[in-house]
This record gives C-alpha cells, sequence and structure tokens, in this order.
C-alpha cells in the first residue's frame, strides 16, 4: 500500500512541474502550466494562434487514483488471504490504471523497440499490459497453491 501512496505524492510532483503533460483538452478542468515549466521540461503552453493552451491533468488523474488504490490495498492488506495478494493485486490495479491514463497523456516517452508505432500503444501501455498479465499468471499460481481454484 505504501508505494501507492508514494505514488500519490509523486505525482502531486509531476504535477507542479509540469512533468508528464496531458493531451489538450477544452474540458472545464484543463490546465495551463506556466512560462517556468515550459523552459523546465518543454510542457507546451500556447496553440498555434498563440492563445492559451490547456491540457488534462493526467498528474492529478494518476495521484487522486493512485489514492484510492492505497485505500484498496491497505483494505485488503488486513483482509489478505495468502502471502503475495496485495503485491499481485498492485500490480493489476496499477497496470490497468496506466493504461488507462495513457490515453489522456501526450508528453514524448519513445518507442519500445518499435513496437509503439507499429502497435499504436505507448511504451507504457505495452508494459502494462505486461505487468497485467504477470499479475493475472502469479494470482493464478497464488490460488491454485492455497487451493482457492
Amino acid at each position: 500500500p505504501g508505494v501507492a501512496l508514494g505514488q500519490f505524492f509523486g505525482r502531486l510532483g509531476c504535477f507542479a512541474a509540469g512533468h508528464d503533460w496531458g493531451r489538450p483538452t477544452d474540458l472545464p478542468w484543463g490546465v495551463h502550466f506556466t512560462e517556468a515549466a515550459n523552459a523546465s521540461v518543454g510542457v507546451p503552453i500556447y496553440k498555434s494562434d498563440g492563445s492559451n493552451l490547456y491540457l488534462h491533468p493526467v498528474q492529478l488523474y494518476e495521484s487522486f487514483t493512485m489514492l484510492a488504490v492505497f485505500g484498496v490495498l491497505f483494505y485488503l492488506h488486513r483482509r489478505k488471504k495468502f502471502d503475495g495478494q496485495v503485491l499481485i493485486a498492485y500490480g493489476l490495479i496499477y497496470a490497468i490504471v496506466r493504461f488507462t491514463i495513457e490515453f489522456f497523456r501526450d508528453d514524448p516517452r519513445g518507442d519500445l523497440f518499435g513496437l509503439t508505432a507499429l502497435t499504436g500503444l505507448s511504451t507504457s501501455q505495452l508494459i502494462s499490459i505486461s505487468v497485467a498479465a504477470g499479475a493475472v499468471v502469479f494470482l493464478i499460481l497464488r490460488l491454485r497453491k492455497k487451493n482457492i481454484l
């Protein structure tokens, strides 16, 4: 649970610095970053016509989601049925969260072995699929070992 809580605070830091920004949006909660954030990390701040650019606050989406995940994991930790259950749950939940949030992100993050161009998914989404699959495999193995499955 502590890792999820750390991510809650870490993504607040990302938001404060302008790191890991989101795609442009016209939604009322879109955020406009400062000239300092643009100079520091390159976050775009203006549209092509010179007007202010508002972005999805993906850092806050992930931050508050991870606070909720912390609550779920803390609850699960007190009621776990087997060792590793909380870690497996974290891996699966975070993979789903990160995969989803990636649709709203717009900062450059590279292309893993050319797979991003091939699949249309970001590097983080490809890693999330792998982590989720691994978590499911470990869950099945642990449940079989405990004769729950």
